[in-house]
């Protein structure tokens, strides 16, 4: 099964080193969540119709994984750089499907969607 939507957090905390098994591993979160989206596209977690939706403060908008996989690395690090909050509820409302998957480091994101999507949180 594939998710039809994922929300993805572009906010600036995203920038910050991720951290593995306590130790700060060097690379941006927003590095780590990129190439598990391409991973999880591979694995057929997420096919080519399934809608990406950046956000921070407001939704960038959203834009299929078959578009994103032809953008070069530089558009793709531009419409994803972080910045700004983290408002997941509009995210929401903007995907419009139950079907999805959050990709976040917001360590309360559980508490503000519920239990109604499986959460990817990154430290």
């Amino acid at each position: 099964m594939s998710f039809d939507c994922v929300l993805f957090d572009c906010s600036g905390s995203m920038a910050a080193s991720g951290v593995f098994s306590g130790e700060e591993i060097g690379t941006a979160r927003m590095q780590i969540a990129l190439d598990m989206l391409y991973s999880m596209h591979r694995a057929g977690q997420i096919d080519g119709r399934t809608l990406i939706v950046p956000f921070d403060s407001t939704v960038r908008g959203g834009i299929t994984m078959d578009l994103l996989l032809k953008m070069s690395r530089d558009e793709v690090m531009k419409l994803f750089e972080p910045a700004g909050g983290t408002n997941i509820p509009d995210a929401f409302k903007y995907c419009g499907s139950s079907n999805t998957l959050l990709i976040t480091d917001f360590p309360d994101a559980g508490d503000v969607i519920g239990k109604c999507c499986p959460v990817i949180y990154l430290e």
